[in-house]
């Protein structure tokens, strides 16, 4: 870090130059002639000239000598003005670069030091100004630094003992503290220190001492943001990452994740709105990227305006139509709109990882178990039987696992249905359809079983007396409890543990 504050202005502009570079509009304009004037010098005439230029023309280069004619005076709060008016027009290039100087150090002259360093910024990242940022880095290291010698030698003494003994460096970085409390570079080398140990609590504090002073020292404010984020501190990260925005001079990727982080941050804390204005930014930043796009439908989601998470989630679909969370929460919008077209989006999602052979994000399940629900409902009984299979089996209810059963019987695993239908006390319906299955395996046996210990239950037995396979079992259960028989409590015993029935609002099946 460099701690020398060197920099020099030039105050006036050469004559020959500011002839060489006026461009009056037209011969005999206010603006010629308010250039002729202030090659002379006269400065009254030069600027009733420029002020008339401005009433005609708004040209941003009267604004800047009417500046000029002002700091020449001594009026730098008339001429701060003129020179903020003369960087918002049309300039030639020249005179806008002379503009901001003018704007930097009068700023810095009044101790404005936030609007020095954003001026800088500014000069730096939109018109290219490579020495604004030297200027501004020079800024800072001037706030840092003291003019006391022992303190000096100390911090100096410092940092030639880090490569070898860093608990000496700290011992000297301390004492120069104790020698000037206004000393921050020693402040920043403990909390740099305490930074690489991973001692993040302890680090913070050491830089917060210096932002407490210089809050637009905007490169610490960012590695105070991701400090902050790790930690899911958010409403502090949202501050440090936005005054780092503000502040630092960061490049496009920079730039872009920090406007991602603060966003996140104030998703995190319930602030959408501003959450929203970070992440469009962040779009504009770096286009291509979905991390916006899927926070911001997420956002949108939150707040019920799935019209507006749809266009969102479209515009990142358009960027990767195979990405597994856009068709995820695609999926959640047209669900939410009670739109079929969500199975058909979750089912592509599970496809995606089927076909890559991954491992499947437990979020995702609850969207593959209505799916499957869904699919059950549409007959669609060989997609019923997929999705279930990859639900883990902790999270598969009662009603999953059934229509599971059910699907089975419609594909004909009679024996793979039995073992799951056994596992519930059965509906009408489903007692029905497992004595299908137990006679299309020809276990004619249980088929008597649950026809014997539901032999009461009239809705089931009159389903039973229509179907054409089950029909002919049951008339031979019927003879066997009409002909008395001597072995009946023994019967009864054996029919304890067989399948009963209970009340169900399920459908009626139709078997094939």
């Amino acid at each position: 870090m460099k701690h020398a504050f060197v920099y020099t202005v030039c105050s006036c502009i050469l004559l020959s130059v500011i002839i060489a570079f006026a461009t009056p509009a037209r011969a005999g304009s206010y603006y010629e002639a308010g250039c002729r004037y202030y090659v002379h010098k006269n400065w009254e005439k030069a600027k009733e000239n420029f002020l008339k230029d401005i009433e005609t023309t708004d040209r941003g280069d009267s604004y800047y000598f009417v500046g000029e004619i002002e700091k020449n005076n001594g009026n730098l709060t008339t001429a701060l003005e003129y020179f903020e008016k003369a960087v918002e027009r049309k300039m030639t290039p020249k005179y806008r670069n002379l503009a901001y100087w003018n704007l930097i150090v009068i700023y810095e002259s009044r101790s404005d030091f936030p609007k020095t360093i954003k001026t800088c910024k500014y000069f730096y990242e939109v018109l290219g100004e490579a020495s604004a940022k030297t200027k501004a880095e020079n800024l800072i290291n001037k706030l840092m630094w003291t003019e006391n010698e022992d303190a000096k030698k100390e911090y100096e003494e410092g940092i030639n003992s880090k490569s070898k003994d860093y608990s000496l460096a700290l011992q000297h970085f301390r004492q120069a503290i104790m020698l000037d409390s206004a000393f921050l570079s020693p402040v920043f080398e403990i909390g740099m220190y305490y930074y690489t140990q991973n001692q993040y609590r302890d680090a913070l504090s050491y830089f917060n001492q210096i932002l407490y002073r210089i809050p637009f020292y905007g490169e610490l404010q960012l590695l105070v943001g991701e400090i902050y984020f790790q930690e899911k501190r958010y409403s502090e990260a949202a501050t440090a990452f936005e005054a780092a925005l503000e502040y630092a001079f960061i490049d496009k990727d920079m730039k872009y994740s920090s406007q991602l982080k603060v966003a996140t941050a104030y998703y995190n804390i319930g602030q959408y709105t501003k959450a929203e204005t970070f992440l469009q930014q962040a779009i504009s930043t770096k286009k291509g990227n979905l991390s916006p796009y899927l926070l911001l439908s997420a956002i949108q989601m939150q707040k019920n305006d799935y019209d507006g998470a749809l266009q969102t989630l479209q515009a990142a679909y358009k960027i990767d139509s195979n990405n597994p969370e856009v068709l995820y929460q695609l999926g959640l919008v047209f669900y939410n709109k009670n739109d079929n077209k969500a199975y058909e989006y979750f089912e592509k999602v599970y496809m995606q990882y089927r076909q890559k052979h991954k491992e499947i994000p437990a979020k995702y399940i609850k969207a593959f178990i209505i799916t499957a629900q869904y699919y059950y409902t549409t007959k669609q009984y060989s997609k019923v039987v997929e999705l279930t299979t990859i639900v883990p089996e902790n999270l598969r209810d009662e009603s999953l696992l059934l229509n599971f059963a059910r699907s089975l019987y419609m594909l004909a695993q009679y024996n793979e249905a039995i073992v799951h239908f056994n596992k519930f006390k059965l509906s009408d319906n489903d007692l029905f359809i497992l004595c299908k299955c137990y006679a299309f395996i020809n276990d004619t046996s249980k088929v008597k079983e649950i026809l014997s210990s539901n032999y009461y239950n009239t809705n089931f037995i009159n389903k039973v007396k229509e179907d054409k396979l089950l029909k002919p079992i049951y008339t031979e259960v019927q003879k066997q409890r009409e002909t008395p028989a001597t072995v009946q409590p023994q019967h009864q015993e054996e029919q304890k543990d067989l399948p009963t029935t209970h009340e169900t609002t399920t459908e009626p099946i139709h078997p094939q």
